[in-house]
């Protein structure tokens, strides 16, 4: 297999309810298909794809990395949209924009373990059927772990890039860099080309790009790339990952 340096680090498989369609095996055969060696599974709420999607990227002979994908008690100091949205995202699923959300990756066995006790921790906390961590458990169960955190579009510093406040986006970044090591706090780079200027946009994404690079002298960003066949969709381009250190 001659790799793909482009790695997707954000990715939904079916037990995503709404938000994934494909089986984990299905998105291992897949990113063969497009022969990269690396391929990131984060669920959303939890880790029920994890076991099927290991096995399947051993068999494939591709890397896999392991993560989750959880809604966060918003900090209050960037405000978000008080209502949910009721207009259809791709696939038909209707998102609810009141909790901001945050994709946690395990770059070891110990990160994995501390990510899973933090999944534990969230459905114990909260309401059932309706997980929310906390900056607290964030601090109780990944500080100092071997555990990468990406702010993303739906983030509260992603809120701050729509409406195109630095303050807000400096404001939502203050709480997390004091819980999480600033080597392994990351923005998430998303753009689909949608039109306007919120998030999946071009100049949502250059935003994004700029705040970070704002806060860190090393930020880098990985290449502009279409990944899905063209059948499927016009365009699916996305630029992953702005580091923050």
């Amino acid at each position: 297999m001659s790799p793909d340096p482009f790695v997707h680090l954000h990715v939904a498989s079916g037990y995503s309810l709404q938000y994934g369609a494909s089986h984990p095996h299905v998105l291992v055969e897949r990113a063969r298909e497009l022969e990269m060696d690396t391929l990131a599974l984060t669920d959303r709420d939890g880790a029920y794809g994890a076991v099927r999607f290991a096995k399947a990227c051993v068999q494939a002979g591709i890397r896999p990395v392991l993560g989750v994908d959880l809604a966060v008690a918003p900090t209050g100091l960037a405000s978000r949209p008080a209502a949910a949205t009721r207009t259809p995202a791709r696939g038909g699923a209707f998102r609810d924009q009141r909790l901001p959300r945050t994709t946690f990756l395990a770059g070891s066995k110990q990160g994995w373990a501390a990510l899973c006790r933090l999944v534990s921790a969230t459905h114990l906390a909260g309401e059932r059927g309706k997980p929310v961590t906390t900056l607290d458990l964030v601090a109780e169960h990944v500080a100092g772990q071997e555990v990468l955190v990406l702010l993303g579009p739906t983030s509260e510093l992603g809120h701050a890039a729509t409406v195109r406040r630095d303050d807000l986006a400096r404001a939502a970044l203050r709480p997390w860099l004091e819980v999480v090591d600033r080597t392994r706090l990351l923005a998430e780079i998303v753009s689909h080309r949608l039109p306007g200027t919120g998030p999946g946009s071009s100049p949502h994404a250059a935003r994004m790009v700029r705040i970070s690079a704002s806060e860190s002298s090393r930020a880098s960003t990985t290449r502009l790339t279409p990944k899905l066949r063209a059948r499927s969709t016009p365009s699916a381009d996305v630029i992953d990952i702005c580091v923050l250190p």
